[in-house]
């Protein structure tokens, strides 16, 4: 179900094709969920986000990785929560 959701949002965002777009998620595996991302929660309660926070950064930046916006690695991740701390 969470494939599809991606096939379809990546079709109607970047107008690829639904081939390339399961492919790509397969052969590269981009993250689908949460626990895909290269940082978890600790990791941003590290950087002094707190609470509620944590969960709707992760959320954000599951989004900026599947967009390509900000890469899958930790850097760029932790950079990138930063830039949008509450």
């Amino acid at each position: 179900e969470n494939v599809k959701t991606v096939i379809t949002y990546r079709k109607a965002i970047f107008n690829e094709d639904a081939e390339d777009i399961s492919s790509s998620i397969f052969n590269n595996g981009p993250p689908l969920f949460l626990s895909d991302l290269a940082i978890n929660g600790s990791d941003l309660v590290s950087i002094g986000i707190k609470g509620m926070n944590v969960g709707e950064i992760l959320k954000m930046l599951l989004i900026s990785v599947i967009k390509n916006e900000v890469d899958n690695s930790k850097e760029a991740l932790l950079k990138a929560a930063k830039s949008i701390k509450k």
